[in-house]
């Protein structure tokens, strides 16, 4: 038991070490996430996933500052929708992007690439989204955090294999688009037909 805590503990920290550097330093960090070769496996349960359970448990926390506007209900919704937006958006961004660019789904270990660049970039996507449940209104530093995900996207191109310069640009927007889209049109989407059926 205590090895198995050491281990995913180990594991979380460098995955989450590597999405801190990836914010602060997309190439460095693309690089450090080149020379971890971490599985996607590893990169979920030991990143992505604790990412998204912080999520929930922050989607709640709209409640402490407005309990008129943000009742339990409405944030119990709330956190349903942001888990199945953030889980859905990594299978679908993932079906996306393989079948919009062969190349990154080529062999196994292209497939894992791709996985893990859709993982991190979710996982930052997740991280400002966390932040966005603390304020109040609507905070545009935080909206530039949204806006600077291409940016992590484009200097991750180079992990998937893309070298050429028109094709990573290309790349790196459609991913950004998407990482970005999915999670947050599925999450209205969902919010409106709950609160529409309730």
């Amino acid at each position: 038991m205590f090895n198995f805590a050491c281990y995913f503990s180990i594991y979380s920290m460098s995955v989450l070490k590597n999405l801190f550097l990836i914010t602060v330093s997309p190439q460095l960090g693309w690089g450090d996430i080149n020379k971890s070769g971490h599985t996607t496996l590893k990169v979920l349960s030991s990143g992505f996933y604790p990412v998204l359970a912080v999520l929930v448990v922050a989607s709640f926390v709209p409640m402490l500052y407005d309990h008129v506007e943000w009742t339990f209900s409405r944030c119990l919704i709330h956190a349903a929708a942001e888990f199945t937006g953030f889980f859905s958006a990594f299978y679908i961004a993932g079906f996306a992007m393989g079948s919009i660019y062969k190349e990154l789904t080529k062999s196994n270990s292209s497939s894992i690439r791709l996985n893990n660049y859709i993982a991190y970039n979710l996982m930052y996507v997740m991280a400002v989204e966390i932040l966005n449940n603390f304020v109040a209104y609507l905070f545009p530093p935080l909206l530039f955090m949204f806006m600077y995900t291409p940016v992590i996207a484009v200097k991750g191109t180079e992990y998937l294999g893309v070298n050429d310069q028109k094709k990573t640009l290309n790349v790196g927007v459609i991913a950004s688009l998407l990482l970005v889209g999915i999670p947050f049109i599925i999450r209205v989407l969902l919010e409106m037909m709950i609160n529409t059926g309730a």
